[in-house]
């Protein structure tokens, strides 16, 4: 069994299959939140205690040979274990959709691609969308995040040009407005 874990002063997210734990510094489980059912990933945490998991069901409906529904949410749980809110992903209609990260002042950061548009999203800890910053002239096909510098956070951006040449640059962007 694997799983994803979070240390946050002393006391330890983990989650694994559908389940998330809160373990206290002694190793008692102070609270255990079990999705009824497909996989969990733990993003992280937001300052007040907050956890942020993507749950899906991708790998069930694979495994169906797709007959049944998708699902593909982003949830929030308190520090006290309870559901706070969800934001569902399968309304973008999107073809790629890495795991959101937590950056600066609590802003969930989203990006994702839908119908050949790339795009970067801030969220707040209420899950209440606060700017969407179209990337797709930057013609991104693959990235990967770096940590930032206050509310400065840096992508790798990678652009095929031909089937041989790749351009290969580094894009910042303030996650307060979603200016680049």
């Amino acid at each position: 069994i694997h799983g994803q874990y979070h240390e946050r002063n002393g006391t330890l997210y983990y989650a694994c299959n559908n389940d998330l734990k809160l373990i206290d510094q002694t190793g008692k489980i102070v609270w255990d939140y079990a999705f009824t059912d497909g996989t969990i990933y733990l993003c992280g945490e937001f300052q007040d205690g907050t956890a942020l998991v993507r749950h899906d069901n991708l790998w069930e409906v694979y495994l169906s040979n797709y007959t049944i529904p998708p699902y593909d949410e982003i949830v929030s749980i308190s520090p006290l274990g309870k559901k706070q809110w969800t934001l569902d992903l399968t309304t973008f209609n999107s073809s790629y959709f890495p795991n959101p990260i937590i950056g600066y002042n609590d802003t969930m950061l989203l990006f994702y691609v839908a119908e050949n548009r790339s795009f970067e999203s801030g969220y707040g800890s209420d899950g209440n969308e606060l700017w969407t910053m179209d990337i797709t002239p930057i013609s991104i096909v693959g990235i990967a995040n770096s940590g930032g510098r206050g509310p400065i956070y840096y992508y790798e951006c990678k652009q095929a040009i031909n089937a041989t040449t790749t351009i290969l640059s580094i894009v910042a962007f303030d996650s307060r407005y979603g200016n680049i």
